[in-house]
Parts: C-alpha cells; sequence; structure tokens
C-alpha cells in the first residue's frame, strides 16, 4: 500500500441500542507497517502436531536446527539422518515419500521418544504411501474461495512466521530487489532468515523466479478459520507483538491502532465474523490501488472481557 492511506474512508459497523446485551467484549483494530520491523519470534522444533504431515515435521526440525546454527546445512542434516543428501532433498521437495521403513530409520536417527515415534508411524499408515505429492504439488493441498487462496493447515505450518506473507507482499512494492540482503533490511530480519523463507516459499510453489526476479505466484492467501492450530496462535502472537512495538516505533502518522468496549449479545458472534472477514477484505482491495511502496499488517480483534459462563453455554 502507499503511506497516508488509512481506515477513516471505510466506516466500521457500530452497536444498536434496542438489541439486549448479554455480554461484553473489546473489538479492536490494528493498522500497521510490516517493513522496517524487526520481529523474529516464532515457532521452534515441537512434537508432530494434529493434521501436520512428516515430510513437514523433518523440515521443521532441519529448521530449527538451523536457527539454532545458520552454517547448518542439508547436507550436514543429511549426515545426521545418515541418508544420501540427495535422497533428503527429494523427501522435502516432494518428490520421493517417506515409507514406514525410512520412518523408522528418521526416528532412531532423531532419537525421538517412543510416544512421538509411534506418532511419526501412525501418519505415515495414515497417509498410505507416505508423503510424495503429486504431479500438481499443491493442487490438493489448497483450496480456492472466491479471489482467495485457502493454504492448508499443514501448509501453513511451515509458513507460521510472518515474515513469510510479508516477503511475498514486498514482491509488489516499487523498487523490490530479489536480493536477499535488501528484503532482509526491508523487514528487519536475517539474511539466513530471508533465505530459507525463500527457499520455503519456492518449494511450495508460491514465489516462482521469473528473468532474475522474484514473483509471487498468488496475491491472497487464507487459511482455515474457527480451526485450533499451534502454527496459528504462533502467527496471531508475532502480530500482536509486533503492533505493540510500532506503539513504540512507528509514528503516530504510519499507524492506526484503535479499540471499543461493549456489551453485545453472543449468539450475533458467527454474523459478525463473517462481517469482519468482508470489511478485511474491503480494506485490502482499496489499500492495494495504486504504487504500492509499503508492507502493512492489519489485526482485528474482538475478544470477550466479562469471564464465559460455561454453564449458561453448556445449557443452551
Amino acid at each position: 500500500i502507499g503511506p497516508g492511506t488509512f481506515l477513516k474512508q471505510l466506516p466500521l459497523y457500530q452497536c444498536h441500542p434496542h438489541e439486549v446485551p448479554t455480554r461484553s467484549l473489546g473489538f479492536g483494530i490494528i493498522l500497521f507497517p510490516r517493513a522496517l520491523t524487526s520481529l523474529a519470534h516464532g515457532p521452534t522444533s515441537r512434537p508432530m502436531n494434529t493434521g501436520q504431515s512428516a515430510r513437514l515435521w523433518l523440515q521443521e526440525e532441519y529448521d530449527a536446527r538451523r536457527k539454532r546454527n545458520p552454517s547448518f546445512s542439508l547436507r550436514a542434516f543429511a549426515q545426521v539422518l545418515q541418508i544420501p543428501p540427495g535422497r533428503l532433498s527429494e523427501i522435502l521437495n516432494q518428490k520421493r515419500p517417506i515409507t514406514h521403513k525410512m520412518a523408522r530409520h528418521l526416528a532412531d536417527r532423531l532419537e525421538l521418544d517412543p510416544q512421538a515415534k509411534q506418532a511419526l508411524l501412525n501418519r505415515i499408515q495414515q497417509s498410505g504411501k507416505g508423503m510424495a505429492a503429486p504431479q500438481g504439488k499443491m493442487e490438493n493441498s489448497i483450496e480456492s474461495s472466491g479471489d482467495y487462496i485457502q493454504l492448508s493447515l499443514d501448509h501453513f505450518h511451515a509458513l507460521a512466521d510472518w515474515y513469510h506473507f510479508a516477503i511475498l507482499s514486498l514482491t509488489e512494492v516499487r523498487g523490490f530487489k530479489s536480493d536477499a540482503k535488501w528484503i532482509a533490511q526491508r523487514l528487519g530480519i536475517s539474511v539466513t532468515q530471508v533465505k530459507s523463507a525463500i527457499e520455503r516459499l519456492t518449494r511450495l510453489d508460491l514465489l516462482v523466479e521469473k528473468d532474475g526476479a522474484w514473483v509471487a505466484t498468488n496475491k491472497s492467501l487464507t487459511t482455515p478459520t474457527d480451526i485450533a492450530s499451534p502454527a496459528l496462535r504462533s502467527s496471531h502472537r508475532q502480530s500482536l507483538r509486533q503492533a505493540i512495538d510500532c506503539l513504540e516505533t512507528v509514528e503516530l502518522a504510519d499507524r492506526d491502532i484503535t479499540s471499543i468496549t461493549m456489551a453485545i449479545d453472543r449468539s450475533k458472534i458467527e454474523p459478525a465474523k463473517k462481517m469482519i472477514r468482508t470489511f478485511r477484505r474491503q480494506l485490502c482491495a482499496f489499500l492495494e490501488e495504486g504504487e504500492k511502496t509499503e508492507v502493512y499488517n492489519l489485526n482485528v480483534q474482538l475478544v470477550p472481557v466479562s469471564q464465559i459462563d460455561r454453564n449458561k453455554r453448556s445449557s443452551q
């Protein structure tokens, strides 16, 4: 988006005083620049999550080790796993499945505890032929929703760090340079983080190289809604931390952080979520018109302030 263009041109929905409130909620909207904002919080290596594939779990293990040691290479990881580097590359690039035998070998080499090892083997068994992708690569894991492309939670798990989506948006900004050092300076992250992110985005077909320049393949991505996910929670935490940092580091003219507290009818939460989703996309379309010079993030939170009466909810 271009600087100086903000929320006042799109009205927010208002509460009607004649409606009977049953809950108190806090409602906040935060708009702030992601370029030049430094934040490296993100998910670390963890046990396999529900819905996560064995391949992406292995990718995360590699990424976690690389975060601890930036010089840790794919060849070094292959040595740890005692498999040829080419075979490991094929697995991570969805060109070779993880068989049951290979899963046992990986679990032993990574010294997984019995519970984690069994979880890995169960995932391989559920997947049938392992985790090899069909020729269409992401066709079975990305769904189209109007003008937006929906990522599966499995793929979002690999992209939970905020800078992946910031890089995709940065490719549309005036003067973009397909240079890891330039991107790192614009986003306030390390060159290593940029290179790792570029690898993931390229592997997932979200970024391609054309005539020596990196180009995003899909402008608008979304994730499944109303699904509990550690990766989604981590991503939301990062966005909230960035907003907090912007209170001290970004000029008032370059950000907008507002909130309203209200008593509400809880039965209207679902329609409210749909209205928020519509508002977000309308604002996105508005701000993306014209010359793009910066990358911004819009957060919308609708959260309870009063304690939820669980007994009343169960009776309803």
